[in-house]
């Protein structure tokens, strides 16, 4: 029971991760070939005691190892004559007579073991004999003196396998009523593992549907009153098993073979070859026994003869005039996909030992990697020419763009200085228009009082002082007016004018005006005095 429910756990796990991840229908289907299949097996196994599960494993992978020859090497060959190659053929061992051994019906030995598991009274001793009086070929061999056990000959070495438990371990079913308690489990998650059906390959369904549990096995009384149950979400596979009962591990594993291999045949494959350096696990350990053991049996050495006498690498004329043009034609010719293209490409590279097909060019294994060295080289240059006319752009433009900068500084600062220049000169004209005013308006006050009749003596000396005085206000106005010589005279036409401007001020009157406003403001009394007298 603890391994059912973990199957069904982990098939359900699966499902789950597949569902999330799938895409959506709307971008893309499951039929556009947008997948991407992973394949993880064990390699041959060949221990101490061999029993049922290795025997699966090995079977797996002389199906894997007869696609890979079909694909490598009897693929090759029909290629080559259909393309009107004369190349050798490769001798490669072919195990399809083995697996027919394994998988034919209904002498192969699953269908045997199968037939067996049928009958009640069977035994592991009666299985072997059944093997024995059946399948009569080299690849099988009972060993004498050892009553449970049979010998298979795989193309990777000779196996003993042990057939004590064979037949349960096939068989390996659940009893009704195991199931029909999982069914009715209050774990709403056991109840959805055991009540989805499984599929010809043992594994959990992915159609969504509903269906109910009673149409499984539950007995009447046990689905009476059980609404929640009889409405499981479930899923159903296209090809959902209708009678259970009659499955066993042999007829699902073989159904699973068929559907990896399906699913193969219809893909891109890339294999990846594992090598054990040691049995033992132990890190900087290589053992040359194993290791030598392990390519004879994965078929590597096989692999390795025909890479060196075929030709690995078959390219259709357009793809290969599309990848490798530069070499021999220059960058902005169009050539045509043609067999003369690719010859002019070929005798270019100089390169030898290869052969064009009637639409693919046939390359050595080492050829594409020569081909890719000199288009990189070819394409180096190339970058290196155009790092070159990119530099030389850039400084160009970086020129261009430092001498406008500079242009437009100095007419931003020749027309700062202009504002600023006058700005100051229109400051300074207000600056003196400003002073001009009073100093005339003075000049007109002074003479006005120079027109009035003299008075003698005392009387005069006091009025001078008393017009210093009046005047003393204006003169300190015109403490801050520059002390220099202000013109005294303007021409008009070229003669002095006299009559309708007032006389000119010098420093001379200026300065006794200043003398008369010093005298007022530091001898009050004296003045005072003067005046009395």
């Amino acid at each position: 029971m603890s391994k059912a429910l973990y199957a069904r756990l982990f098939s359900w796990i699966v499902n789950r991760i597949n569902t999330l991840l799938q895409p959506d229908k709307r971008i893309c289907s499951a039929d556009d070939g947008m997948n991407v299949g992973i394949l993880d097996i064990f390699g041959f196994e060949n221990f101490g005691r061999n029993s049922f599960e290795q025997l699966c494993i090995n079977i797996a992978n002389e199906q894997i190892q007869y696609y890979f020859n079909q694909h490598v090497f009897a693929l090759e060959q029909v290629e080559y004559q259909n393309e009107g190659i004369d190349a050798t053929p490769v001798m490669y061992e072919d195990n399809r007579p083995l697996l027919d051994m394994f998988l034919q019906k209904p002498l192969g030995l699953l269908a045997l073991l199968d037939e067996e598991s049928r009958f009640p009274q069977a035994t592991d001793q009666t299985l072997v004999d059944k093997f024995e009086d059946n399948l009569r070929c080299k690849y099988f061999w009972r060993p004498k003196g050892v009553e449970l056990c049979f010998g298979i000959l795989h193309y990777a070495g000779k196996v003993l396998y042990d057939a004590s438990g064979v037949l349960e371990k096939n068989r390996d079913t659940l009893p009704a009523d195991v199931v029909v308690v999982l069914r009715t489990s209050e774990n709403k998650l056991l109840q959805q593992l055991f009540s989805i059906p499984l599929t010809k390959t043992g594994n959990l369904a992915q159609t969504r549907a509903r269906i109910t549990a009673a149409s499984r096995s539950l007995p009447p009384h046990f689905s009476a009153g059980r609404a929640k149950v009889d409405t499981l979400e479930v899923i159903r596979h296209p090809e959902e098993t209708t009678n259970m009962k009659r499955q066993t591990m042999a007829s699902y594993f073989r159904y699973s073979l068929m559907d990896l291999l399906s699913k193969m045949v219809v893909g891109q494959p890339h294999f990846v070859r594992c090598i054990k350096p040691n049995d033992d696990r132990e890190a900087l350990k290589f053992s040359r026994e194993s290791v030598l053991a392990q390519l004879r049996s994965t078929g590597i050495l096989e692999t390795v003869s025909i890479r060196r006498q075929g030709y690995s690498h078959r390219i259709l004329f357009e793809e290969f005039v599309k990848r490798y043009y530069y070499l021999a034609f220059k960058a902005h010719e169009t050539p045509v996909a043609s067999k003369e293209s690719c010859v002019a490409i070929l005798e270019k590279s100089r390169l030898d030992h290869w052969v064009l097909g009637k639409t693919k060019v046939f390359l050595k294994y080492y050829h594409v990697e020569q081909l890719n060295l000199l288009l990189r080289e070819v394409i180096g240059r190339v970058v290196v020419l155009q790092a070159y006319a990119k530099g030389w752009l850039g400084a160009r433009r970086y020129r261009r763009v430092r001498e406008k900068r500079e242009k437009g500084a100095i007419a931003i600062q020749s027309a700062w200085r202009g504002y600023d220049a006058r700005r100051k000169f229109k400051k300074i004209s207000n600056r003196r228009s400003e002073s001009a005013v009073p100093i005339q308006a003075e000049h007109l006050s002074g003479q006005s009082t120079d027109l009035q009749p003299a008075v003698a003596g005392d009387t005069k000396e006091s009025a001078h002082v008393q017009d210093c005085s009046e005047l003393g206000d204006h003169t300190v106005l015109r403490g801050s007016i520059d002390r220099k010589v202000i013109p005294q005279t303007e021409f008009n036409n070229g003669h002095e004018d006299t009559s309708s401007n007032p006389p000119a001020i010098t420093e001379k009157n200026c300065f006794r005006k200043w003398s008369c406003t010093e005298a007022a403001n530091t001898s009050p009394k004296m003045s005072a005095a003067q005046n009395v007298e």
